[in-house]
C-alpha cells in the first residue's frame, strides 16, 4: 500500500506525483485539517441523520493518505481503479472520498482558476451526477467555431494565431 511515509522517502516522486513537496504537502495538510474536520461535523450533525455520530465504519486511511489519494487524482488523473488498487481500498470509497469530501475542502485550501460556473455549481452538479440521480445538465450551446470560441472567451485572443488567407 502506498503511504505518505514511504512517497517521503523519494522527494522527486513525491514531487510527480502530487505537484508539491513534502514540506508544502505538510503545509497543504496543516491547512485542510481543520476544514476537513468542519466538514465531517456538519455531515455528522444532519437533523434527518439515522445514525448516532460515530456509528458506522472508520475510515481506513488517514487524513494524509486520503489527501495524498486526492492530489495524486488531480496531479496525475489516473482512474479512481488504479488508486484503489495502490491505497487498498474499494473504488467507490475512492470516488466518495474524492468527489464526496475531499474535493470541496481543497477548493476552499487551494486556488481555483476563474470558470464561467461558480464552483458550487460545478460541485452540485457533480454531487447529482455521482448520486446517479438523472443526467448532468450543461448550460449553453456548444462552440463549433473559433470565431465563437473567441466571442465566448476574448482573452484567448492573444494565444491563437490566425493562419494566412
Amino acid at each position: 500500500m502506498l503511504t505518505v511515509k514511504k512517497l517521503r522517502r523519494k522527494p522527486k516522486h513525491f514531487h510527480n506525483f502530487t505537484g508539491l513537496t513534502p514540506e508544502r504537502f505538510d503545509e497543504l495538510l496543516t491547512a485542510v485539517e481543520p476544514l476537513y474536520e468542519q466538514a465531517q461535523e456538519e455531515r455528522l450533525f444532519t437533523p434527518n441523520r439515522l445514525r448516532a455520530r460515530g456509528a458506522g465504519r472508520n475510515f481506513d486511511l488517514e487524513l494524509p493518505e486520503r489527501l495524498l489519494m486526492s492530489l495524486m487524482y488531480f496531479r496525475l488523473y489516473v482512474t479512481q481503479a488504479l488508486l484503489s488498487y495502490l491505497f487498498d481500498l474499494d473504488a467507490s470509497n475512492v470516488n466518495r472520498e474524492i468527489n464526496g469530501r475531499m474535493l470541496a475542502v481543497l477548493s476552499e485550501v487551494l486556488p481555483v482558476p476563474a470558470q464561467d460556473e461558480p464552483l458550487s455549481d460545478l460541485l452540485a452538479a457533480r454531487a447529482t451526477a455521482s448520486g446517479g440521480g438523472g443526467k448532468r445538465k450543461r448550460g449553453g450551446k456548444k462552440i463549433g467555431t473559433l470565431e465563437e470560441l473567441l466571442e465566448k472567451h476574448p482573452e484567448f485572443k492573444e494565444i491563437f494565431i490566425k493562419p494566412p488567407g
